[in-house]
């Protein structure tokens, strides 16, 4: 979907958020994540911020490191009000 987004539009900013209970039963794991957001990347020069939120036992490395690759921010759902989460990502856009 990125990919189309971006393909209309190069000037428009494209985020994800990402909620997360750490449980990866589902997808794609975070090491071909990881490799397909490189790839795409390349082949594209898009840039699609992430922005991880932590729930549960999610991997905190991991969610960091997604958020250092894609230009985004991490934040722990766990301790913080979901909605002033979801404001202070609205202001990085």
């Amino acid at each position: 979907m990125a990919k189309q987004e971006f393909s209309s539009d190069r000037d428009r900013v494209i985020t994800v958020v990402l909620l997360t209970d750490g449980e990866n039963n589902k997808g794609v794991s975070y090491d071909e994540f990881r490799a397909r957001f490189l790839e795409l990347q390349v082949e594209t020069n898009m840039e699609v911020r992430t922005f991880p939120i932590l729930f549960g036992e999610a991997s905190s490395d991991e969610l960091e490191e997604i958020a250092r690759m894609t230009g985004g921010r991490a934040f722990d759902g766990r301790h913080t009000n979901l909605g002033s989460v979801f404001k202070e990502i609205r202001g990085y856009q």
